[in-house]
């Protein structure tokens, strides 16, 4: 287990790291990812939050050098987001894997939202 995973070691390496929720054996929930990332069962291989969401949004991008484009919420990108129940930056971290996606927007489009209460 010391050796599994060890995101952590990588990070401090300088090494960039993406996360992905597209695998055929996972769920498909980034937020699972992120919630694992900093969640890990080595407590030295463990990542915080902020950059568990950088590895599901702009190292993505860079990546697949596509950082001009998406990964950012930036003027003249894509406008690709979510928005979440809570902030992952201040929920507690065990609580990470209970935030809910309210809405996702692509290209400027809601394609996805919750009804409101």
């Amino acid at each position: 287990m010391k050796r599994a995973h060890t995101y952590r070691d990588l990070l401090r390496l300088g090494i960039l790291i993406a996360g992905g929720s597209d695998s055929p054996v996972t769920p498909w929930n980034p937020i699972l990812g992120i919630h694992s990332l900093v969640n890990h069962p080595n407590l030295k291989q463990r990542v915080g939050v902020y950059d568990a969401l950088k590895m599901f949004t702009i190292n993505g991008a860079k990546i697949a050098f596509e950082e001009d484009l998406k990964g950012s919420i930036e003027t003249g990108k894509f406008a690709d987001l979510v928005v979440l129940s809570d902030d992952p930056l201040v929920t507690e971290p065990t609580k990470i894997k209970d935030i809910d996606v309210l809405m996702t927007i692509m290209s400027g489009n809601i394609i996805h939202a919750k009804p409101l209460p």
